[in-house]
């Protein structure tokens, strides 16, 4: 059995910043990618804090990083500009619900 849920989180956490794995946060609006309307923006990432194998929004290298994969099809030498971060109340288990804006600017 332990070696079962072993392969099982050894295999998740290969998915983990996968372009798969991206897709998915994606169509489960986890994260969001739009265009921005801010002069000297470009793109401006919503991402919520959910929890993931291989993804935390909390950590801001992890944020950082996965924004600019995210976006880097569109915008291959994208830089972060700056990011703000929404309250949104808790989650059940007590842990802060937060959303994040990741804006990028290609250049």
């Amino acid at each position: 059995m332990r070696a079962a849920i072993l392969f099982v989180v050894l295999g998740l956490s290969g998915c983990a910043g996968s372009d798969a794995q991206m897709r998915l946060w994606e169509n489960g609006n986890v994260v969001q990618i739009e265009p921005s309307q801010i002069k000297g923006v470009d793109y401006v990432i919503r991402m919520k804090n959910s929890i993931d194998f291989g993804y935390d929004a909390d950590d801001t290298t992890n944020r950082h990083a996965t924004a600019l994969r995210l976006i880097s099809a569109q915008c291959p030498s994208g830089q972060i500009v700056s990011e703000e971060s929404i309250d949104k109340g808790a989650y059940a288990t007590g842990r802060p619900a937060r959303e994040y804006f990741v804006r990028i600017k290609c250049s």
